[in-house]
């Protein structure tokens, strides 16, 4: 059931890293840091994605609990991000 979301998280976390990384280099090439913007935001959305999948899982198997809690923890993690955000 994880490992859909296992997957992503490691898949994504790599990739992101990668992206940072090309962005960190690219910043002293050509004096720009959207690519490291983009490969940070990828390594913060890749837990929603992540959590999402297992929400659907869980109400593609009637799990309601397992369902709630998954959309709890999205919850926490948006509102901690649009706050860090914020600042």
């Amino acid at each position: 059931m994880y490992r859909q979301s296992s997957i992503i998280l490691r898949y994504g976390v790599i990739t992101g890293l990668i992206i940072t990384i090309l962005g960190i280099i690219a910043k002293h090439v050509i004096k720009t840091e959207a690519i490291i913007t983009l490969g940070l935001l990828t390594i913060v959305l890749t837990p929603l994605i992540s959590l999402l999948t297992i929400s659907i899982i869980m109400m593609l198997k009637k799990d309601l609990y397992g369902f709630i809690l998954s959309q709890i923890t999205m919850i926490i993690i948006v509102i901690s991000v649009m706050l860090s955000v914020h600042r």
